[in-house]
């Protein structure tokens, strides 16, 4: 017997409202819209620039991460420690951080370190070939 009023979803449900997700979340990328805690998506120069006013950073000497010294796990870690010991870098900046970067890179487990293994994976590549993604 059927419940009224409730619609399971199919696989293609799924995947379909994925795709669309991603999609919007591309296009707001790319307008330079997508924002994780301070933190803030260039795609002008590929970096993520955090906002001096929500973090505590000077105004004088801005903070960013080059995109493109992300395409290992040790990159991306070395990035994530040495905010660590940044005194105006709250630890949940940090966390902002490493949610944009998996974000952009579409699931970055699966791209830099699945199954406990290093893999190398070319973010600039991955981030100038986003357009492509709302084809």
């Amino acid at each position: 017997m059927k419940s009224k009023g409730i619609r399971s979803e199919t696989i293609e449900d799924v995947v379909k409202s994925a795709e669309k997700s991603r999609k919007s979340f591309v296009k707001k990328a790319l307008a330079g819209n997508a924002r994780w805690g301070a933190w803030r998506y260039n795609p002008d120069n590929l970096t993520l620039e955090i906002d001096s006013k929500l973090s505590g950073a000077s105004k004088d000497n801005p903070y960013y991460v080059d995109l493109e010294r992300c395409d290992t796990s040790a990159e991306i870690l070395d990035c994530l420690c040495q905010l660590l010991h940044k005194n105006w870098c709250p630890p949940e900046q940090i966390g902002y951080l490493l949610k944009a970067i998996d974000e952009l890179a579409d699931i970055l487990q699966s791209k830099v370190c699945s199954s406990g293994k290093d893999k190398p994976f070319n973010m600039k590549k991955h981030l100038i070939n986003m357009p492509k993604e709302l084809q």
